[in-house]
């Protein structure tokens, strides 16, 4: 139940990628958001970390990975989308033009793609942090 209408909400993923992870490999992660059945969940911002194990940049030289959210059934966007020039950028986030709504009950599923050009595999273990940027607020009926 949310104290306050909306309540900002920030989700944390962490997907951890062995060294020599092969091309393609996915780590997804649920996101349980405690919300009533007359709240829903939206995201307006994705932050990006690529770290080694230490919690050290490594975007520079392990930029090579791709992110899709699920809304219930549905993924958000349909493919899956590049975030290694997100981690790369200036603010390491990347602001969605419409949110993502998550209603009551649908899970909330952060996947995360290690995806080289060519089948190379990866050099160090690798953690990539997601940080889904939102609210909970109380659905609003439109007449």
């Amino acid at each position: 139940m949310v104290n306050q209408d909306p309540q900002p909400e920030i989700y944390t993923t962490t997907h951890t990628f062995a060294n020599s992870a092969a091309a393609n490999v996915v780590n997804s992660q649920y996101i349980n958001t405690y919300q009533s059945a007359n709240e829903e969940t939206r995201i307006y911002a994705i932050a990006v970390d690529i770290q080694n194990t230490s919690g050290a940049d490594v975007s520079a030289t392990y930029s090579n990975f791709d992110l899709q959210i699920g809304a219930g059934v549905n993924p958000v966007p349909t493919n899956f989308f590049d975030i290694g020039a997100v981690a790369k950028g200036r603010t390491r986030m990347i602001e969605l033009t419409c949110p993502v709504v998550v209603k009551f009950k649908q899970p909330l599923r952060v996947s995360v793609r290690y995806s080289p050009p060519d089948a190379t595999t990866l050099g160090a273990e690798t953690d990539v942090v997601i940080r889904l940027i939102g609210e909970i607020g109380i659905q609003k009926v439109v007449n």
